[in-house]
C-alpha cells in the first residue's frame, strides 16, 4: 500500500513539475511577443508611421517577416528589388538580421504573385549598393545582405507603401 501511495505521489510531483515548466514556457513566449511588439512600436515611431498601418501591411511571426500586400513596380525586377529591400529592412530593424536566404525571398515573392523568380539573383545583383549576395549561388544558404544605403532605401519604400497603401 505504501508503495502505491509513493508511486502516486511521484506521478503527481512529476505532473506538477511539468506544469511549472509549461507555465515557464508560456511566460517566455509571452515575453517574446511583448518584446516583438515593443520593437515594432519603436520601428514605427522611428519612421513616423502608425503601428496599426504597419500591421495591415506586414506579418511578423517569431523572426519571420512577410508582406500581406504586393509592392508595385514598373516591372517584375523592380518589384523583386523593392520587396526584398522592404523585407530585409524590417528584419534588420526588428531582429538585427541583415541577411535573408534567397529561398525565403522566393517564397514571399511567389506568394505575392511576383514572377520571373528564375532571374531573382541576376536582378538583385544589379543593385549591389543596396544588396550584396552572400554564399555560393544555387546553394541552400545563398542569399542577400542589405547595406546601409539599402536600409535607407527600404525605410523610404516602407513609408511610401504605408502612405499609399
Amino acid at each position: 500500500m505504501d508503495e502505491e501511495i509513493t508511486l502516486e505521489f511521484k506521478k503527481v510531483w512529476e505532473a506538477i513539475g511539468e506544469l511549472k515548466d509549461s507555465k515557464a514556457t508560456n511566460s517566455n513566449i509571452q515575453e517574446e511577443i511583448n518584446s516583438d511588439e515593443e520593437k515594432i512600436s519603436r520601428f514605427c515611431s522611428e519612421l513616423e508611421i502608425r503601428k496599426e498601418d504597419f500591421n495591415l501591411i506586414f506579418k511578423i511571426s517569431e523572426k519571420d517577416v512577410s508582406l500581406k500586400v504586393p509592392i508595385e513596380g514598373k516591372n517584375e525586377a523592380e518589384k523583386q528589388l523593392k520587396t526584398t529591400l522592404v523585407l530585409i529592412t524590417v528584419k534588420d530593424s526588428l531582429f538585427e538580421e541583415d541577411f535573408m536566404k534567397s529561398a525565403d525571398i522566393t517564397i514571399v515573392l511567389k506568394r505575392l504573385g511576383i514572377k520571373s523568380i528564375v532571374n531573382l539573383s541576376t536582378n538583385l545583383n544589379k543593385h549591389s549598393s543596396f544588396l550584396q549576395s552572400k554564399g555560393k549561388p544555387k546553394s541552400k544558404n545563398f542569399g542577400f545582405r542589405i547595406t546601409i544605403p539599402g536600409i535607407v532605401e527600404g525605410k523610404k519604400l516602407i513609408k511610401e507603401l504605408l502612405k499609399n497603401g
